[in-house]
């Protein structure tokens, strides 16, 4: 049963709707209303409109942690949380791509791919439970333990999620009924903000990677290094120098600034599986939703490990 156009378009705008985790049974059935209020109240009740839209039954699935209901034909699936309608192969959302081979959907973003969701019982249940979901231009949001996650195709953020940021960019940016807050406990966590890039290891041919002085040297900006049993000693071509201590462990390394001025206030290189994975603690100065700030840090990040192979 193939989607017509226009029902395969508004059922792409239906899902990209904000997404409250709730185990509740109980499912608005009047579409006005859940257009009215702008969000969905649970996967469920996400699915159950999905269904009515498309005409297509509903199944269960495994995402988030936990059994997830989709809708699906033979020529395509659509579930809560993934931002489009997905055919056999690739499909490109807002968030990343999105590809279904056989009974599971991958999900490349942040420059690694990942398992999304697997229709097979048998198979471990990948992801992690949320708060709230929803989807941006070219991004996703997900609130969970206190902290706000944006992910591209590119990079990964992790903020404290903060009641009056989000109202900030659900309510007063995109004008989504502030209830949904209702009932939820936004306790911002007090980690500090942080970008993270993947790259393939096989990418990288050598071991350089594993010392975090190769990393500064490899940087644009520069111009020497000095190192010293446990710090290393940034020059910059400005002129500036800063201070890193660095510790050193099995499956990389981590390094945070102790002196000097810098926007980036710690790194750290770990191997994850078959991905290389940096991260950047970023000074609680600088706002990362401002319009490309994220982006020309993670531009730098991916640069950075580009240098190393």
């Amino acid at each position: 049963m193939p989607l017509s156009g226009d029902v395969a378009i508004a059922t792409a705008a239906l899902v990209r709707s904000p997404l409250l985790w709730s185990d509740a049974e109980e499912c608005a059935r009047d579409p006005a209303e859940v257009a009215s209020r702008g969000w969905f109240r649970g996967a469920r009740e996400c699915a159950r409109h999905l269904a009515s839209l498309t005409g297509a039954p509903t199944s269960t699935a495994w995402a988030f942690g936990e059994k997830w209901p989709v809708v699906a034909a033979a020529e395509w699936l659509v579930a809560p949380g993934m931002p489009l309608v997905l055919s056999p192969g690739a499909g490109v959302g807002p968030d990343g791509t999105y590809t279904r081979r056989g009974s599971t959907v991958y999900r490349e973003a942040a420059g690694r791919e990942t398992v999304f969701l697997t229709t097979c019982a048998a198979e471990r249940r990948p992801g992690r439970p949320f708060d709230l979901l929803w989807f941006g231009e070219n991004d996703r949001f997900i609130v969970r333990e206190g902290t706000l996650e944006v992910e591209d195709l590119f990079a990964h953020l992790e903020l404290p999620a903060e009641r009056g940021l989000l109202e900030r960019i659900l309510v007063r940016g995109r004008g989504v009924n502030g209830h949904i807050f209702d009932g939820m406990t936004i306790e911002p966590s007090n980690v500090p903000a942080t970008i993270t890039v993947h790259r393939s290891a096989a990418l990288h041919l050598d071991e350089r990677w594993r010392e975090p002085e190769n990393f500064f040297r490899a940087r644009a900006e520069v111009e020497r290094t000095e190192r010293h049993p446990g710090e290393i000693v940034v020059h910059v071509t400005t002129g500036s120098r800063t201070l890193f201590r660095y510790q050193k462990q099995s499956d990389g390394w981590s390094a945070a600034l102790e002196g000097g001025d810098s926007l980036m206030v710690g790194f750290s290189m770990r191997q994850r599986g078959e991905s290389l994975s940096l991260k950047a603690t970023i000074h609680p100065s600088v706002d990362l939703l401002a319009p490309s700030v994220r982006g020309r840090l993670a531009f730098d990040l991916r640069s950075d490990l580009v240098a190393l192979s």
